[in-house]
């Protein structure tokens, strides 16, 4: 795991590659920044493939585990800036490493639905968003009647196009200052309580 990004502040960050991991991906990939900037570097794009051949390894759970155990300060987990969960084996995995990991908040916005569905309901510690826009939408309402989604997400090229009434995502809203919004100027999306609407501008 790393430190956040220059939006993302006070969590560990953990990702994998982009569109390979991304089994509900739909029209999202034409603005995906998983696919653009820095992501684009060779030895990011190695450090990303690095880190989908270890969660197939056997010890990826326990490893993770130790290593949120020895944290300190840093009690938050960001799962995939980029990526996504790519089977429900693997969906599995975090949900053992969460429930080991009680102090931990887990959150994750996924268009993995299907994955979601098939499993079991997440522990408390684990946040899952539905990313609206890919092929599995129409099991979000289902999966949040359920309490195994907390809320829905969806991404608009223009702060004009945001539906009424959901939150606004300020470290994407053009003009305003994004370094370390996320997790120290705003945790709405870190928050227990189920039924967020939220909305990113596309950047």
């Amino acid at each position: 795991m790393k430190y956040g990004n220059y939006k993302l502040s006070g969590c560990r960050v953990f990702s994998l590659p982009v569109p390979e991991t991304c089994k509900g991906g739909g029209a999202c990939r034409k603005y995906c920044y998983g696919l653009k900037g820095r992501y684009r570097m060779r030895n990011v794009r190695a450090a990303l493939e690095r880190a989908y051949r270890f969660t197939l390894r056997k010890e990826f759970v326990q490893s993770m585990i130790n290593e949120l155990k020895h944290a300190r300060k840093v009690y938050r987990v960001r799962v995939h800036e980029v990526g996504d969960f790519y089977s429900l084996r693997y969906l599995q995995k975090w949900y053992a490493i969460a429930q080991a990991c009680p102090r931990f908040t887990f959150l994750a916005y996924t268009k993995s639905l299907h994955f979601v569905s098939e499993g079991v309901c997440p522990p408390s510690n684990f946040i899952i968003l539905a990313s609206l826009g890919g092929k599995y939408d129409n099991l979000a309402s289902e999966l949040e009647a359920k309490g195994y989604i907390r809320g829905l997400t969806v991404v608009v090229p223009d702060i004009s196009q945001a539906p009424e009434g959901w939150f606004i995502c300020p470290a994407t809203i053009p003009g305003l200052e994004h370094r370390k919004v996320c997790g120290r100027l705003c945790d709405y999306c870190w928050r227990p309580q189920r039924g967020k609407r939220v909305v990113f501008i596309q950047h």
